[in-house]
This record gives structure tokens, sequence and C-alpha cells, in this order.
């Protein structure tokens, strides 16, 4: 119980890292009123072009694989890796130095499961794919992807009990963050994504 208590306040910690905040300040730009006022990488994208936004995904996925590869070396079983992803998520998406208001997960999610399985992860990734090729919606591709999860771990990993605990509650806290995208696209209000315009102000 120490051990995991522990790896979620490293996780956590690790997540606070708000890598769209920082860069996107950096280049004199404030994130959080532009767009979606979303600090991860698809409002990044959209504000500040497809270099930034790949730069912030990248650095939001290595902030899960790192300390999660971390975990898995020291700890060797599965479940500390999803106690480390799930801190990771937490500080991502509720960081407590900024209000509680942060990214919605999906990059730092994709770093820890690569981690976690590295086939889980391509199947989600390839279902985000399909799903955002065919509607133009990352948010949707991210939603699917997402509910995909527990499904694709109880099928290729056949992970114990507590394990599909937290994935289901890790998926639960994903979608939360992503209901209002949600709604906007049931309302057909919702941003979709060009695969030829360099930026979308």
């Amino acid at each position: 119980m120490i051990n995991r208590i522990m790896l979620l306040v490293i996780g956590y910690v690790c997540g606070l890292i708000q890598n769209g905040r920082y860069i996107s300040k950096f280049l004199g730009v404030d994130i959080t009123s532009k767009g979606s006022g979303n600090v991860g990488a698809t409002n990044v994208l959209r504000v500040m072009g497809t270099k930034t936004g790949l730069i912030v995904f990248v650095l939001d996925m290595l902030k899960g694989f790192i300390p999660c590869l971390a975990a898995r070396l020291i700890f060797k079983e599965y479940i500390f890796v999803l106690y480390m992803g799930f801190g990771v998520l937490l500080g991502h998406c509720f960081p407590i130095q900024f209000g509680f208001k942060g990214g919605k997960g999906i990059s730092s999610a994709i770093g820890f499961i690569f981690v976690f399985d590295y086939r889980v992860a391509l199947c989600m990734i390839a279902i985000f794919l399909i799903c955002v090729v065919i509607s133009r919606y990352i948010s949707l591709g991210s939603v699917v992807a997402a509910i995909a999860f527990p499904v694709l771990t109880f099928f290729i990993n056949r992970q114990s009990t507590e394990g599909m605990i937290l994935i289901i509650i890790m998926v639960c806290m994903v979608l939360f963050r992503h209901s209002s995208n949600v709604k906007r696209i049931f309302n057909g209000t919702e941003n979709k994504f060009s695969f030829t315009s360099k930026q979308q102000k």
C-alpha cells in the first residue's frame, strides 16, 4: 500500500508539468485565452500550429512514459505502472498550482499505456486515428480510444481486478474532462480537425 501511495504522489508531481501552458507562454501566447482555452496538445495545435502542437504532444507523452518506465523497471509488476500512470493523469488534468485546471490526459495516457502494454497502446492509437479520419473530431477519437482501453486490456493484458478498477477510474476521469466536447459534438458546434490547414485560429 505504501508503494502504491508513493507512486500516486510521484506521478501527480510529474503530471503537474503543464507543457502546453509553459511552451505557449514562452512563445508569447496565453493558451488559456485562445481556442478552447485548454492547455493540451490539441488546442495548442489549433492555435499555434502543427509544430508547436507536436512538441507539446511529445513532451506530454514523455511525461507519462518516463515515470511509468521507471516504475516498471523498479517494481517489475504492471499494477505499479498503473498507479504511477494514474498519478500522472491526475496531475495533468487537475494541477493544484493552476486551480485544478489542466489538460484532458490523452497524450500522457498514451505515454504510460505504452509502458503498461504496447499492444494496447497501438490498438488505441489505431482506433483514435480511424475515428479522427472518419469524423474529423479529435475529441471523438480521444473518447472512443479511452473507452476502448479497459476492453482492450481485458482481452490482451488480462489485468487483475485491482488493475481493471484503476483503468475504469482513469477512463471515467478522461471522459469527464471531455464532457464539454461531447456536448458540442451533439450540438454540432465542436471544431473539426483540418488535415490541410496549418493553423486554426
